[in-house]
């Protein structure tokens, strides 16, 4: 009988040490794991999220948030709902948000990452309910309007104020759908790069709230996203430091063009400068010497050097649909260049660099600095070599 008893003392102290074993495994697994958000800042420089928001059965604002981790700089690049795009479930020309499913956003993200030519990593996504209990949460989010918004019915009512306002959850609702009939596509894309940029800016003013674990909890309850919760957290970590004032705008330019009853909008050069204006978000956020707005935002003058009617005007078309801004763009002195120059007109050799890079030219020259326009920082002079998109070699 007292070897039995040895033997079940001996059994219940080996279960309990299996047990504490056990506990500290699961204790390290928990609290030692990367969560995936934090191992993809680990392997890569740039992190790619889809910022949706939807309505009913389609979205009303689809912005991808480009975030550089070395230099802790962001880029906004708005993607039109009605771009047209070749669906190949139905193989036909359609609008974009034809492959938006509320329930599973991932074939829309998907094809709109192939249209980039970029890995989306990762999506947050509200529906028009969720977001308006988010804004509110976040105690409103702060927009300028530059006129007020009347509902002219029955009965007048004053939808949005002007100013620099406060506007809480359903306030919001009215502010992404509106529309006046003077609005441009211009227009509505600047209100979402408007919303959008204040929307992130309160996740980083509230930051000290999302440690609160029931109100993080709160907030992730509101989302449609493929992060759990430990990365949602690690992620929520960009928005403490982002300077959301400095942020890289992007949308697409195109033409739009009525197919099937439906007014479309086609990328200029098709899908190819989507993936090269990527390209070129990706490399300035990556660029530590960019450091203002002026330095992003680059002006440039368009010379044509050739007998070639109205290729400075498209070649300004092209850098304009990148985000340059286009001080002017004429006949050169003469019409016979044989190549293509670049002139570096305010002593900023970045700047002449990217303009160069776009077309593929590398003959880059400082600019004489009793000839230079202040107001241009590069002079692009076009010879015989551009073939319209890039120098030939």
């Amino acid at each position: 009988m007292r070897k039995e008893s040895t033997l079940d003392s001996s059994l219940i102290f080996l279960m309990l040490l299996l047990a504490v074993f056990v506990a500290i495994v699961v204790f390290l697994i928990l609290n030692i794991r990367v969560d995936e958000f934090t191992e993809a800042m680990k392997s890569r420089h740039t992190i790619v999220t889809a910022l949706i928001v939807s309505d009913g059965d389609k979205p009303v604002v689809t912005e991808i948030f480009f975030y550089d981790n070395q230099t802790g700089r962001g880029a906004l690049y708005n993607i039109p709902e009605n771009m047209g795009t070749l669906i190949r479930s139905v193989n036909k020309m359609d609008r974009l948000d034809r492959l938006f499913d509320p329930g599973d956003p991932v074939p829309y993200i998907e094809k709109i990452g192939a249209l980039l030519g970029t890995e989306i990593d990762f999506y947050l996504h509200w529906d028009m309910e969720a977001l308006i209990h988010s804004v509110d949460l976040l105690e409103g989010v702060r927009l300028f309007i530059p006129n007020e918004v009347w509902q002219v019915t029955d009965r007048e009512a004053n939808l949005l104020p002007s100013g620099s306002v406060t506007l809480d959850g359903d306030k919001v609702r009215t502010y992404l759908s509106y529309q006046l009939v003077t609005d441009t596509d211009n227009d509505l894309v600047t209100r979402k790069h408007d919303f959008t940029r204040a929307f992130l800016n309160r996740m980083g003013q509230m930051y000290e709230k999302f440690r609160n674990e029931a109100f993080s909890d709160r907030f992730y309850g509101f989302l449609d996203t493929d992060l759990d919760r430990q990365a949602y957290r690690s992620y929520l970590e960009i928005f403490q430091n982002l300077d959301t004032d400095r942020l890289v705008l992007q949308k697409v330019l195109g033409k739009n063009r009525e197919v099937d009853g439906k007014e479309l909008l086609f990328p200029y050069y098709d899908e190819k400068l989507m993936r090269e204006m990527t390209r070129q978000i990706v490399d300035t956020l990556a660029n530590m010497d960019v450091y203002s707005d002026e330095d992003i935002v680059i002006s440039v003058e368009i010379q044509n050097g050739t007998d070639i009617a109205g290729l400075a005007s498209r070649t300004a078309q092209l850098y304009r649909s990148y985000g340059y801004k286009i001080g002017s763009y004429k006949n050169a002195d003469r019409d016979d260049y044989e190549n293509t120059i670049i002139l570096d007109s305010r002593g900023n050799p970045g700047a002449a660099k990217r303009v160069a890079s776009l077309i593929r030219c590398d003959r880059i020259h400082q600019l004489q600095e009793e000839i230079a326009d202040d107001t241009v920082d590069v002079v692009i002079i076009l010879g015989k070599d551009f073939d319209g998109r890039y120098v030939k070699k």
